[in-house]
């Protein structure tokens, strides 16, 4: 099986990373999206101040040749902001230009379940490499067992693409 591989400019919460990583022709430009409230943000963790706001992300990226690859870094019960979310990015470049990632299996389920219910050809990506310091050492095993081997994760939650941090791209995937 052959596997396509795309470079995805990583954690592009600025203006002049993204316009950077437009110039320098990625095929998907990273953004996290984190919830403050009842605001979306477009940040790495919560708390850290936005410089540019997730409308002008979209702004930015919809005219140019590079495809989005939306972060969620949050998780709401009935999942309808990560929706709306979504559909604004599918709004500015279609399904073809944009992949959503996360690591909430749950968040992809449920766009994967609507994705599929409305007919888009939607690209959800599993994000694997979680942080486990501090944990148990029998969590942190269960956890770094499934991140390398992630197939039953995948099929749980809908996702098409895995989404590794480089330290489990270099031992497994």
């Amino acid at each position: 099986m052959t596997r396509e591989v795309l470079v995805s400019a990583h954690r592009c919460n600025q203006r002049p990373l993204i316009e950077r990583a437009i110039e320098l022709g990625a095929d998907y430009v990273e953004f996290d999206l984190v919830r403050e409230g009842t605001d979306v943000v477009v940040a790495h963790d919560p708390g850290t101040p936005g410089t540019i706001t997730y409308e002008e992300v979209l702004g930015l990226l919809g005219p140019s040749s590079c495809g989005i690859h939306l972060d969620l870094k949050f998780g709401t019960s009935a999942h309808t902001l990560e929706v709306e979310v979504v559909r604004a990015a599918l709004a500015a470049v279609g399904p073809a230009r944009l992949v959503v990632t996360g690591g909430r299996e749950n968040v992809l389920r449920h766009l994967r379940d609507w994705a599929d219910s409305e007919g888009i050809p939607l690209r959800l990506g599993l994000s694997l490499g979680r942080d486990t310091a501090g944990l148990p050492w029998r969590a942190r095993w269960r956890i770094l067992r499934s991140e390398l081997f992630p197939a039953e994760r995948l099929a749980r939650c809908g996702a098409d693409v895995v989404v590794g941090h480089w330290s489990l791209s270099a031992l497994t995937l």
